[in-house]
């Protein structure tokens, strides 16, 4: 049977703006409440400039004191150096641009003629920056068309998790997907 592998985000993306700044211990106990409820995979803390992000100041701390156990994987997101000489079991890197209007309109963007649409079924395509890194000897940048929304629904459910036909149906009659 086909799995799902879901990261918990919360320590990290539902901590990262909070006010007041909570303790370690507290981020630790987060983390162990989440492992309590299952979780095998948390995204623990992100390794960020601490005067822009103070509640991710202790991004070391909180990566090397939870409870090691096999199966569980402890994940730094990383915008700089500091994740790879922590305690990380995986590194989630981040390449990040100031807003997209900048990175589409970019001078070495435009130079370079990296600007590529990418069709919308439907719909007119959306402008984009092109990938930087090609791979094989084609040329072609790796886009296709983006798919509609429940496009592949159908497929995922039943082939690749096994869900029944009754099962599926009742949830699109309920809204649930499409």
């Amino acid at each position: 049977m086909p799995s799902v592998e879901i990261d918990e985000v919360s320590p990290r993306d539902g901590l990262q703006g909070e006010r007041p700044r909570l303790t370690t211990a507290k981020k630790v106990e987060l983390i162990g409440l989440a492992v309590a409820a299952g979780a095998r995979r948390i995204e623990a803390s992100s390794f960020v400039n601490p005067k822009r992000v103070p509640q991710m100041a202790d991004a070391e701390d909180v990566m090397r004191l939870p409870p090691k156990s096999v199966g569980m994987s402890y994940i730094g997101l990383a915008l700089n150096e500091r994740a790879v000489e922590a305690s990380c079991d995986e590194v989630n890197f981040v390449v990040a641009t100031t807003d997209f209007e900048h990175a589409l309109f970019d001078p070495q963007v435009l130079t370079r003629n990296k600007i590529v649409d990418v069709p919308v079924p439907g719909d007119r395509p959306v402008s984009m920056s092109d990938n930087p890194v090609k791979l094989g000897n084609g040329s072609d940048n790796g886009f296709a068309a983006l798919p509609r929304l429940g496009e592949h629904s159908e497929e995922i459910f039943t082939t690749r998790l096994g869900m029944e036909r009754d099962r599926l149906d009742s949830l699109r009659e309920r809204g649930v997907i499409e």
